[in-house]
């Protein structure tokens, strides 16, 4: 029942921040609001409830953590958002609101199969492991550096933000594989040593790693990066006592988090906290979901033309789709990335949302088999970066551009025990062995 009640208070904060707060300010980057009626908010209320039935808190599994994160951000927005920006009824969004719930019972399914058994390959040893991982992490960031150099403008203001992107843009146009190298970088391999110094508690190693990500934001002007150290920070303090209490914490916190900058935002008659946090982490996926629906509905699906099969089909559109929904929705040069659900439609329609959701489950089931490899919570941690890619991109994407093969590499091959963990791990084996 209090889960239910946290699940409907943050509904509403979420449906009053939209409507009352962002869109009567940025209607013009197609944060509208068409003022429906009530069945359809009553519609978007439910089907953003629903899922509440079977969703459980206290879950100790990976997986859990990210059903509850997309629970959240992505599942809920595009329940209630939508119902603001298009024609919830005369589009048929409704039947693709109720498609994407049942896709939420299967992902939360996947969260409770039995746990896939891996290989069992050895581990290289803890000098071998980080000697190579540090050896490939310098050389690479020299390349990185060499090829973008340094962009100190994107900390001064917004329009040298984008120049500087521009020109990073200009400079690693002629090298293919630099976006590559990056996020092996930013997402898998800074997030992974993060964790790792965290669950040691060796406090410098994790300051010389936030450097690090703080000068591949220089390098790459991807301001996700430095996004990503405070999440795994977030996430170390959810799971500091047990990995059981992520995903309550999580919904707790979630709600604290909309209604705290909601009610800044009235009392202070101040948009500015609420656009850079409520509008792009929870308002944006939902509002670009809807987009996408409405886009491809009347207009041919991708069928991944655009992404792996590109060398076997046509792209149906001569500009990117992202430009195009972005230009016909937003402003012109705006890049709409939408997420896993959206891109999944985009690509095979109803089928293809369910075809990714199943490829997310997958996911879940491998993250899952290496956290019984290796420590549940370095798991989790070590994943941050990929959480965010989650609600704004689909899961191929996920999976070879932004780092998720790398992490899962990582976290298979690193040596297991982790120094702070060995003493709490033999603790009971010791005392079992005292008279």
């Amino acid at each position: 029942m209090l889960k239910t009640f946290l699940v409907l208070t943050y509904v509403y904060g979420l449906d009053y921040a939209y409507s009352e707060r962002i869109s009567p300010i940025f209607s013009y980057m197609g944060h509208v609001d068409l003022k429906p009626l009530w069945p359809t908010l009553v519609f978007g209320f439910v089907m953003a409830v629903f899922p509440t039935i079977w969703s459980k808190l206290e879950q100790p599994r990976v997986s859990s953590s990210m059903y509850w994160l997309i629970y959240l951000t992505v599942y809920i927005p595009a329940c209630i958002i939508p119902a603001h920006s298009i024609e919830l009824w005369d589009s048929g969004y409704f039947l693709f609101t109720i498609v994407l719930t049942l896709n939420m019972y299967v992902l939360h399914r996947f969260t409770e199969l039995p746990q896939l058994k891996l290989p069992q390959v050895r581990r290289l040893s803890p000098l071998t492991f980080y000697s190579a991982l540090l050896s490939i992490s310098v050389v690479t960031g020299f390349y990185v550096l060499n090829v973008t150099g340094l962009q100190f403008g994107i900390l001064s203001n917004l329009n040298a933000a984008y120049a500087a992107r521009e020109l990073v843009s200009v400079r690693t146009q002629d090298y293919g594989n630099i976006g590559y190298l990056i996020n092996f970088l930013g997402f898998a391999v800074a997030p992974f040593m993060m964790a790792v110094f965290i669950i040691r508690r060796q406090w410098i190693g994790l300051i010389v790693v936030f450097t690090f990500e703080f000068i591949l934001l220089l390098a790459s002007n991807a301001k996700a990066f430095i996004g990503i150290a405070f999440l795994i920070i977030f996430l170390a303090i959810l799971s500091n006592t047990s990995m059981k209490n992520v995903t309550g914490r999580m919904l707790y916190l979630t709600v604290v988090f909309v209604w705290g900058i909601l009610t800044y935002s009235v009392a202070k008659n101040d948009i500015t906290i609420m656009s850079i946090s409520v509008q792009r982490i929870l308002v944006v996926p939902g509002l670009l979901t809807g987009y996408y629906y409405d886009f491809f509905r009347e207009n041919e699906f991708l069928l991944l033309s655009h992404s792996v099969l590109s060398s076997l089909l046509s792209n149906p559109y001569y500009i990117p789709h992202q430009e195009v929904i972005g230009a016909l929705h937003m402003n012109r040069g705006a890049w709409a990335n939408a997420n896993f659900f959206a891109d999944g439609y985009a690509n095979f329609g109803l089928i293809g949302s369910f075809l990714a959701t199943l490829a997310l489950g997958f996911i879940f089931r491998l993250l899952d088999a290496v956290a019984t490899r290796q420590s549940p919570r370095l798991t989790l941690l070590s994943i941050a970066g990929i959480m965010p890619a989650i609600s704004n991109t689909g899961v191929l994407t996920v999976i070879l551009s932004n780092g998720l093969l790398a992490v899962l590499a990582l976290l298979f091959f690193a040596p297991r025990v982790i120094p702070s963990e060995a003493k709490s791990a033999t603790k009971p084996l010791n005392s079992a062995q005292t008279p």
